[in-house]
């Protein structure tokens, strides 16, 4: 089973990434898999979940993406990390994924 993780501390866009992703992984009829949201990173730290791959929001208040993508990497996380700076207001989403 594939596990992603999302860190996004506006609801909407960790929503938007999720929907897309679903899309994604059904045309490719990938059936094995979850997706995990986070509001911040450190709800996602305190996670005991081993995620394979992370999209992490570039601009969140407090411990925002690259501060995140440094913690994961310091604590030997060797997963895909993804960063995004959310939605472009003429192609909702396409900037996520």
């Amino acid at each position: 089973m594939i596990k992603f993780a999302i860190c996004d501390d506006e609801p909407y866009m960790a929503q938007e990434i999720a929907n897309q992703l679903s899309r994604y992984m059904n045309g490719k009829q990938i059936t094995s898999y979850c997706v995990s949201s986070f509001q911040n990173g450190c709800s996602l730290l305190e996670s005991d979940c081993n995620f394979d791959i992370v999209f992490l929001d570039i601009q969140m208040e407090h411990l925002n993406g690259m501060e995140m993508n440094r913690t994961l990497s310091s604590r030997q996380m060797k997963k895909r990390k993804l960063g995004h700076e959310g939605l472009d207001p003429e192609n909702k989403g396409s900037q996520a994924l």
